[in-house]
């Protein structure tokens, strides 16, 4: 069993942000048809009659490839110098870190400053949404370029 994290995020005109352990994604769409882009890069439409519960979904992007029981066991059981593995860029970390810190903040400060139109209100959210969208960008980028490295 392992830990989950999962966030909606409604920004309107049938826009949703979806944030989750494994990246940020999007979907668009109303009753009837959406288009979801996961954030491991996979692609899913979705037509549906309301109310009747009846829809018809197709993927398309990044598949998952299954490992047989037998690869498995050979690369279990093979001789493996983990010494000699590529080593993960430090600037594609530390721009994840600072993404995921943007739109923590970015989170944070919306939900703080949208309750009230003072101006110290109105520019807690609009450092928010700044940090939200910088955060969200910033991920964007690292899932496209950084994982090429």
């Amino acid at each position: 069993m392992g830990l989950r994290f999962r966030k909606s995020i409604k920004l309107g005109g049938g826009f949703r942000l979806n944030l989750s352990k494994s990246g940020v994604g999007y979907s668009w769409g109303t009753k009837g048809f959406r288009i979801s882009k996961s954030a491991k890069g996979r692609t899913r439409k979705t037509f549906s009659v309301p109310g009747t519960g009846i829809s018809y979904s197709t993927s398309s992007g990044k598949s998952k490839r299954r490992k047989s029981t037998t690869a498995k066991q050979n690369y279990s059981q093979s001789n493996t110098d983990f010494t000699e593995q590529i080593p993960v860029d430090p600037k594609v970390q530390r721009i994840k870190k600072i993404a995921i810190t943007a739109i923590i903040a970015g989170l944070v400060l919306m939900m703080i400053g949208h309750h009230e139109s003072d101006p110290l209100h109105i520019t807690l959210t609009s450092l928010g949404y700044i940090g939200l969208i910088g955060g969200i960008i910033l991920m964007v980028i690292k899932n496209r370029f950084g994982d090429n490295e």
